[in-house]
């Protein structure tokens, strides 16, 4: 869920350094303008369309994720996950490990 969540931020980020003529992230378009001095440098915003399709074809692929984040939590970090967002075959047993004190200490060791 992380790596799909950074791909997403990625490509968002990718797509706003474009529209907004930052060529950071773009370090080959970069040199292009150095190497050939070009002036004023040529605009790469219109490239921000390809990207956006990316984005929505990612979104529309991997849409289920987001429904499954929640309960993916649970697993990842049970003792910040929200008891109401749960399955509700969980719960009771969700608040007996979030209010165990043993548990609670470790977590503050660990952070």
């Amino acid at each position: 869920m992380g790596h799909v969540n950074s791909f997403r931020s990625k490509l968002q980020l990718l797509k706003n350094a474009l529209e907004n003529g930052n060529l950071t992230q773009y370090p080959s378009c970069r040199k292009l303008i150095d190497e050939f001095e070009l002036s004023p440098p040529p605009d790469f915003s219109h490239f921000s369309e390809d990207i956006q399709y990316r984005i929505d074809q990612f979104a529309e692929r991997f849409q289920d994720f987001q429904t499954h984040e929640g309960s993916l939590l649970l697993f990842t970090s049970p003792i910040t996950a929200e008891i109401e967002n749960q399955e509700e075959h969980f719960q009771m047993d969700l608040c007996d490990l979030q209010e165990d004190m043993f548990l609670k200490s470790r977590q503050e060791t660990v952070f």
